[in-house]
């Protein structure tokens, strides 16, 4: 039943009215926040130090079995469930079903319940119970971001199984969430839905509202859409790179009933069709030959001597482009040109291989559906990357920041400049599916906790606020248009701080680049 999962979110931001900046969130003007600025969601899952639903299970991951020494012993997936995932019975003696359920990133007391014969049991780092009985387990825990509250059945009958469980705490976590999203227009779900490396192929796959969000299907598309409809911020939704026909129709016509006709879909295929780190490029590669798509037209510009390596790069590039083609196609059909806007991304600092994508696109023999793309994407980070060439202990937080603030010019200024010219030569918009700092630590010096420590406190700073504000004059500036920042709330550790809030209902006044965004989105 949807009325018990639904965000308490909604009922928060449906009003649409103006209310005073307060801590972790800011208001939006009536009817929905400022279309050229969004944000990414930060993933859903258990450890997450964003909390978007009011049952604060929902952010689980999938069930493991434990006998309550080993963590796994690997029988869970042996175990028959009902359609929301919960186990109908426990069949192994002396096996239990544990599952990570939400990080306690403030102390509160919090409320778990469930329905069905059974026993359930929460432990954890500061986890307290302070009262149970049938179906009820009152708890205290946090604040702790090292270890989550675990939830385990030990024991459920096969006649009347444990199912329905609800955490619910005092403290009014799903409302801090939605008022930290009422000043954008724009919302991407690209990590809701499990897009890199994603296993999802047909409708089937697809996570239902009842089911765990934490895992790597992503969160319910139902939820996605109540999300943005609640906001009122058209919907940036991407399709998974292995999605059927099937998946895609039945996704399209769910857009485009879950929304109010105002708002638009910005449609996606997949993530970073370029970027070598996921899965869904090397899957594509392989398409691509099947396709016969590794010797059709000329590599990149008529050149017939590309090595192997190369080959497979443009040749599962072309895949991508053909397939986002026949994404855009789908959701036009089902949604009307109107409200639909095709997205084709490419790679901000290479100008030459958006406009490779882009022609792409035009080639009948590549793209047989024709048609055009409405924007062309990019991600216009700026920061620097340190590696094995750089000294640690030289990397003060004022050396950051300075050359955080170098890179603007080139990171946003020259490569936005260059590729507006692309877009205008293709008559397509230029927009920005993420941005903001990119500070990071590789080749080792990721494992300095020391300088790990100086570039949150660079993110921390007063400084990177405004140089926020900086990246997105320079943006305009150069003919950018809509941007879209990555990302909303996540914990800052050694592989980046990419949250605008480190935690959830954070105060301003501890979050710069929050605070910055609001004042852009605002302005």
């Amino acid at each position: 039943m949807r009325c018990s999962v639904v965000l308490l979110l909604l009922a928060c931001a449906c009003s649409q009215v103006q209310v005073e900046q307060s801590s972790g969130g800011v208001s939006t003007r009536a009817g929905g926040g400022n279309k050229g600025v969004g944000i990414n969601l930060s993933p859903v899952n258990y450890y997450a130090t964003q909390m978007p639903f009011a049952n604060l299970f929902r952010n689980r991951d999938r069930w493991l079995s434990t006998d309550g020494d080993t963590w796994n012993t690997e029988r869970a997936s042996d175990i028959p469930t009902d359609d929301d995932g919960y186990p109908l019975e426990i069949p192994y003696k002396g096996q239990m079903l544990r599952a990570s359920a939400f990080m306690p990133i403030h102390a509160d007391s919090f409320t778990l319940t469930w329905q069905g014969d059974g026993s359930v049991t929460v432990s954890g780092t500061g986890v307290e119970v302070t009262s149970q009985s049938a179906g009820l387990v009152k708890f205290t825990a946090g604040p702790t971001m090292t270890e989550p509250v675990f939830v385990r059945i030990e024991r459920s009958s096969a006649k009347d199984h444990v199912r329905d469980i609800q955490i619910i705490g005092e403290r009014k976590y799903a409302d801090g969430f939605a008022a930290a999203l009422r000043s954008f227009g724009v919302l991407r779900f690209m990590d809701w839905g499990g897009i890199n490396d994603s296993p999802v192929k047909h409708w089937a796959d697809r996570v239902t509202e009842q089911e765990a969000q934490g895992t790597d299907r992503g969160v319910a598309i139902e939820t996605m859409l109540d999300i943005s409809k609640a906001a009122h911020a058209d919907m940036w939704f991407n399709v998974p790179h292995q999605a059927d026909d099937d998946f895609i129709e039945r996704a399209a016509k769910l857009n485009g009933t879950g929304l109010d006709k105002g708002l638009k879909v910005y449609v996606e295929y997949s993530n970073e069709n370029w970027n070598g780190m996921f899965s869904q490029v090397m899957w594509e590669r392989e398409r691509a030959f099947d396709a016969g798509l590794d010797r059709i037209g000329a590599f990149s510009r008529g050149e017939d001597d590309v090595d192997d390596d190369a080959a497979d790069y443009w040749a599962g590039l072309k895949y991508s482009v053909r397939r986002a083609a026949a994404v855009h196609t789908i959701f036009r059909k089902e949604l009307g040109q109107g409200r639909v806007v095709a997205v084709l991304a490419g790679q901000s600092a290479n100008s030459a291989l958006n406009d490779e994508l882009l022609q792409f696109y035009e080639d009948k023999k590549i793209n047989p559906l024709g048609g055009a793309p409405d924007a062309l994407a990019v991600a216009p980070y700026f920061g620097k990357v340190y590696g094995e060439d750089d000294d640690a202990d030289a990397i003060s937080v004022e050396r950051i920041l300075n050359d955080t603030d170098a890179s603007i010019a080139e990171s946003v200024g020259k490569d936005t400049r260059q590729n507006r010219e692309v877009a205008d030569q293709h008559d397509v918009r230029l927009i920005a599916y993420e941005a903001g700092q990119h500070v990071l630590a590789v080749s080792g010096l990721e494992d300095d906790d020391a300088l790990i420590e100086r570039m949150i406190k660079a993110n921390r700073s007063p400084r990177m606020g405004e140089l926020y504000r900086k990246a997105h004059r320079v943006w305009q500036e150069n003919g950018g248009e809509l941007v879209v920042y990555y990302s909303s709330c996540q914990a800052p550790t050694k592989h980046g701080a990419w949250g605008a809030l480190e935690y959830q209902d954070q105060p301003l006044t501890d979050a710069p680049k929050w605070a910055a965004l609001q004042s852009i989105a605002l302005r």
